[in-house]
């Protein structure tokens, strides 16, 4: 038998954080198992104001979505919207320093 996939969804609005979670199916049926929904607080207009606020929203919407559908949620899908967001394309090129050989940890510690 073929395991199902569990997705949530997160929404930070002006109005309510919500977050969604989803059983999808074999067949890609989706059925929602658990909604957390609670007022938002420190968002005005659709921007972030007031960080600590935010995360306390996403911490009791994240509560109420697991108890409701009695899973542990440890990845979420955000969505950005609005029309303060503005996308950009740039390329960029970086000179790596003359050695032998690079290995990850020569990256991180300058």
């Amino acid at each position: 038998m073929a395991k199902t996939k569990i997705h949530v969804g997160l929404e930070i609005g002006t109005s309510k954080t919500c977050m969604v979670v989803g059983e999808v199916k074999p067949d890609a049926t989706v059925t929602i198992i658990g909604v957390g929904e609670v007022p938002s607080e420190g968002v005005v207009r659709g921007e972030i104001e007031d960080t600590s606020k935010v995360i306390q929203c996403i911490y009791d919407a994240w509560n109420m979505a697991q108890d409701h559908a009695d899973v542990d949620i440890m990845t979420v899908y955000l969505s950005v919207t609005g029309a303060h967001i503005v996308g950009q394309n740039n390329r960029g090129t970086f000179r790596l320093p003359r050695m032998k050989a690079l290995f990850p940890r020569s990256i991180w510690t300058r």
